[in-house]
């Protein structure tokens, strides 16, 4: 599959318009062989659901993933992370929002239990998209330590809620944090560095709240508008 890939790119794809969501995106296809001229980064929008409640954040420090669970989001590290940060102030927490395969699930259960923090973890599962929102805006923190992502949606989303973010550097991600303006990427992708940039948030409550004000701002940005103009003028000039 991966070989078929790189032939249709390279020679038979190779002057079509393409319509991407991110640079990082972009960047791959010019490696596999498709000219840059011919790709236009889609700046994408937010869904934002009517009902959701906005709600005040939870009075312990509280950590939240949300997305597919699964090895390559970066789970294990999420929960590495709270082992260790947990040793030195024991009433963080973590929620994990999403669903997955049942025993990647228990197999991650049975880690945290091992390290001693699974009271501190609550699975919500599958939720609406309402309460997604709802546990964003109470979390302090959206942890995105993904090994890749086309764009990381989660962030902005928490964003909009006033939740900064601590993220890998990694495609994707790097497209939807603003480094030390709406949140940290982190220089070595590991639970240590997630660690370091907690604390640094964490603890100074000017900087929290002038990033999640960032944060905020930024997602304002992302107008699905915006999407289909740019889309619909690719398209008409390739007809």
């Amino acid at each position: 599959g991966r070989a078929a890939e790189r032939i249709y790119l390279q020679f038979i794809y190779k002057n079509v318009p393409y319509l991407t969501i991110s640079n990082s995106t972009k960047e791959e296809l010019i490696r596999e062989g498709v000219e840059s001229k011919n790709i236009t980064v889609l700046p994408m929008g937010l869904t934002i659901p009517q009902n959701f409640k906005r709600m005040e954040k939870e009075k312990d420090p509280t950590l939240i993933f949300v997305g597919r669970i699964s090895m390559s989001k970066g789970i294990e590290d999420v929960i590495k992370t709270l082992e260790k940060v947990s040793k030195e102030k024991s009433n963080f927490k973590l929620w994990i929002v999403g669903d997955g395969d049942k025993k990647y699930i228990n197999y991650l259960k049975k880690m945290a239990k091992k390290f001693k923090v699974l009271n501190k973890i609550t699975f919500w599962g599958y939720v609406s998209q309402e309460k997604k929102f709802e546990l964003m805006s109470r979390a302090h923190l959206l942890l995105a330590p993904s090994m890749k992502e086309g764009w990381g949606l989660i962030v902005p989303e928490a964003g909009f809620m006033g939740t900064p973010s601590v993220g890998y550097n990694v495609p994707g991600i790097r497209e939807v944090i603003q480094d030390e303006k709406t949140g940290y990427l982190t220089s070595n992708n590991n639970p240590d560095e997630l660690i370091r940039n907690i604390k640094k948030i964490l603890k100074d409550k000017d900087i929290y709240e002038k990033m999640s004000r960032a944060a905020k701002k930024l997602s304002l940005s992302y107008n699905w508008n915006n999407t289909a103009e740019i889309a619909l003028k690719v398209i008409k000039e390739s007809l």
